[in-house]
């Protein structure tokens, strides 16, 4: 079974774009829909309904709401915020020399 995926709504932009001229040359295109393009998941559709609909599709929601999606996650898995099924955000380690303004990745 091949991986299929849904873009929150927030990355309807580059990554979305991104995709299409993969998928455009590409021999194995990447499955991948937007909130807002099934006409059952509206854009500006909730956090819940978007988990909803990614568990009932049985696509993986690639999203940046690192707020509300991972209580609504934990929460979905029977979990609390704290509990067992906590989700677990990880910042990258620095490489040694390498200061807090040069990594790769920001975080704001």
């Amino acid at each position: 079974m091949a991986i299929r995926f849904v873009l929150d709504e927030h990355l309807r932009g580059p990554l979305w774009r991104a995709v299409q001229r993969h998928n455009a040359r590409a021999e194995d295109p990447i499955d991948v829909v937007r909130v807002g393009d099934p006409p059952d998941l509206p854009l500006g559709s909730d956090d819940a309904a978007v988990l909803a609909w990614a568990e009932r599709e049985r696509r993986i929601l690639v999203t940046c709401d690192k707020n509300t999606i991972p209580t609504h996650g934990n929460r979905a898995q029977g979990g609390t915020e704290t509990g067992p099924n906590a989700t677990k955000r990880h910042r990258p380690r620095q490489l040694s020399g390498e200061s807090a303004s040069s990594s790769p990745v920001q975080y704001r």
